[in-house]
């Protein structure tokens, strides 16, 4: 039987020396066996807009960074994560994406900027309600632009996710 486990031939390796190493998928395929060798790629998606609503997991998040290469992160956060402050997990979140900047592996625009409103952390724990309304405020006009936005909801608790849910798909009304 051979080995389909990914490897990191043909990948960018500083992924795997940092820690960000982006999700794989496979694109190699047979409808009647395994193939022999393991075909694994993993493409750039371009987005103007990365909104991250922020957990406890950081990989998956920065993964997304690194996928979506945004022109500007938005991050959503609660006021606690364990001992650390919804403002403290910010500035980490800064640090580590610029330093995936510093490595070449996302533009200098994907570092979120509290002078374009990038950053909101919510006064208590955050309610759909609250994620609702932050995510519309700040993306109003880029949506009103045409813009294309992704929302990573990878991270969120399960009512984080369903404010960002109930303004990406709205309820339509039947009669």
């Amino acid at each position: 039987m051979p080995d389909n486990r990914p490897t990191e031939t043909g990948l960018n390796n500083s992924l795997f020396n940092t820690g960000i190493a982006p999700a794989l998928t496979y694109s190699g395929t047979s409808k009647t066996s395994c193939p022999k060798k393991s075909f694994f790629r993993q493409q750039h998606d371009p987005c103007d807009v990365l909104v991250l609503l922020i957990g406890f997991s950081p990989d998956p998040l920065l993964q997304s960074v690194w996928k979506y290469q945004p022109k500007r992160t938005v991050l959503l956060l609660n006021q606690r994560y364990g001992s650390d402050w919804g403002s403290q997990r910010a500035a980490r979140y800064g640090e580590w994406i610029e330093s995936m900047v510093k490595q070449g592996l996302c533009s200098p625009e994907a570092l979120p900027d509290e002078d374009r409103n990038d950053i909101a952390v919510c006064e208590k724990e955050a309610s759909p309600d609250w994620v609702f309304c932050e995510m519309r405020d700040r993306l109003l006009n880029d949506q009103k632009a045409g813009k294309r936005i992704v929302v990573d909801i990878t991270g969120a608790k399960k009512n984080m996710a369903a404010g960002a849910f109930s303004l990406c798909c709205p309820c339509r009304r039947r009669d």
